[in-house]
């Protein structure tokens, strides 16, 4: 089992464990009335979870974290680019230390 199913499978055992505490509520005479339920909400509680994109958190921590390596590494090229373009208008050698100001998209930081 990879590691992306984890979290489907602890999901779909939580599934299972609140349907049959559900169907425990029923009243002992409603036998058929209580397996039709329980066949029921897990079939549609299953469905409803296949449609899901799930990803452990180890996962996105991983994706977390190369996320702001991306960013950091999309601020050095920025302002590497903005000192270049700089030099080039100016005609000087000298390098700013400086980040550009709205350069580029907002990534929500």
């Amino acid at each position: 089992m990879s590691n992306s199913d984890r979290p489907k499978d602890q999901i779909l055992d939580s599934i299972e464990e609140m349907v049959n505490r559900l169907g425990g509520l029923l009243p002992p005479g409603a036998t058929q009335l209580k397996t039709d339920f329980e066949n029921n909400a897990r079939a549609t509680l299953k469905a409803k979870l296949e449609k899901m994109d799930l990803v452990s958190r180890e996962e996105f921590d991983i994706q977390q974290r190369v996320l702001a390596k991306t960013r950091d590494r999309l601020k050095a090229l920025e302002a590497r680019l903005a000192d270049l373009e700089n030099q080039q208008a100016g005609g000087t050698g000298a390098t700013s230390t400086q980040t550009p100001q709205n350069n580029g998209p907002d990534w929500g930081e």
